[in-house]
């Protein structure tokens, strides 16, 4: 059958309509007619997959990576970077509309952070496939392992080990694998081109700081907006005393602590905690989860709260928490605009609005 994309939606899949039908068509754009196939309904809610685009939109344009539509990784690429940062806007507001009731009207927008769209991502996960001798992604919609030698999105350094040096990743991945054909190998690069595959330290320069982490642990994808992303944290960061929560190996705090600020950070993985100390120099540190530092927590006089949760976003008790340290500022950083729109209507629940978004 024939439907025209009415939007984008999360997850970057087209929703269309036909009669009391709601479809979710992957790979395509606002305003294009295309053909589908129907792979599943349930009520009123159709999943399908493209079968031919009938009107292309003039957004539309070649992939850059000669996987994409085979490999699982990016689901955007068949459309400008300018439109693509669009797009993603009007997924975020749409969300804080629909799941959080929220007037996106009231709160002042920022521009877009944004840096470059290829040869940017200092982080992966590569999957290897140890009886094929195959290093990659996951496929699409599959768990078969797509061999790849160049990756358009990652810097040099880790495609070097995609052309290179792929015994690294596969010696990595035969002593993880334990029996089993499908190892993930997780690797970060350092600004020096210096290449973690394990819980090895590397150095990222961050805004002029340098920061040590490695793939055994969370760190940000993308260094660029991660420069912009802590510039504008230390820009609405205020008071005396500031809590950064699920705050890793401390890259947060490290920009907003000084000896006259009281700073503490709350992680829960231990490994986090060795380069928490080198990271952090006025900051305390605290190595539990958010729900048990809070049973004996010091929660009086809280002036900013820093929070960057997990995709699944904050827990209830997680969230009171936050509310119970009345801090006049929170700065919620998300990967999940869904989880985020339901989060910041919890706050508004309690007192808080929003004040101002970046995305």
């Amino acid at each position: 059958m024939r439907v025209i994309i009415e939007k984008i939606v999360s997850h970057g899949d087209g929703l269309a309509r036909a009669g009391s039908d709601v479809y979710f068509v992957p790979g395509v754009l606002p305003g294009e007619e295309v053909e589908v196939r129907v792979l599943s309904r349930r009520k009123n809610v159709v999943t399908c997959e493209l079968v031919e685009i009938i009107t292309p939109s003039s957004k539309r344009v070649a992939p850059f990576c000669p996987h994409w539509g085979i490999c699982g990784g990016c689901n955007m690429q068949f459309t400008t970077a300018q439109e693509g940062v669009r797009i993603k806007e009007g997924i975020v507001l749409e969300n804080l509309r629909r799941i959080g009731r929220i007037d996106t009207s009231s709160f002042q927008l920022d521009p877009p952070i944004t840096k470059e769209s290829r040869g940017y991502r200092q982080r992966a996960r590569f999957q290897v496939d140890l009886t094929a001798g195959r290093i990659g992604y996951y496929a699409r919609g599959s768990h078969e392992v797509v061999d790849i030698r160049n990756c358009p999105i990652l810097v040099p350094a880790l495609n070097s080990l995609l052309s290179e040096q792929r015994e690294r990743i596969f010696s990595v991945a035969e002593r993880t694998a334990r029996g089993k054909g499908i190892a993930t190998v997780p690797a970060l690069a350092g600004t020096d081109g210096e290449v973690s595959l394990d819980d090895t330290p590397v150095s990222i320069s961050v805004q002029g700081k340098t920061l040590r982490a490695s793939a055994g642990v969370f760190f940000q994808n993308h260094i660029g907006v991660l420069g912009q992303l802590v510039t504008f944290i230390q820009q609405y960061t205020e008071g005396k005393k500031v809590v950064d929560l699920f705050s890793g190996v401390g890259t947060f705090a490290s920009f907003v602590e000084s000896p006259d600020r009281e700073t503490l950070a709350v992680e829960h993985d231990t490994s986090c905690l060795s380069f928490a100390r080198e990271n952090l120099r006025y900051t305390r540190f605290f190595t539990k989860d958010v729900e048990s530092w809070s049973a004996d927590a010091p929660l009086s006089s809280v002036d900013t709260v820093i929070v960057d949760p997990p995709r699944s976003g904050l827990s209830p008790v997680a969230h009171r928490t936050i509310t119970q340290m009345r801090a006049q500022a929170v700065i919620y950083v998300s990967c999940d605009s869904a989880t985020f729109a339901r989060d910041a209507a919890s706050f508004m629940q309690q007192g808080y609005r929003i004040e101002r978004l970046a995305y």
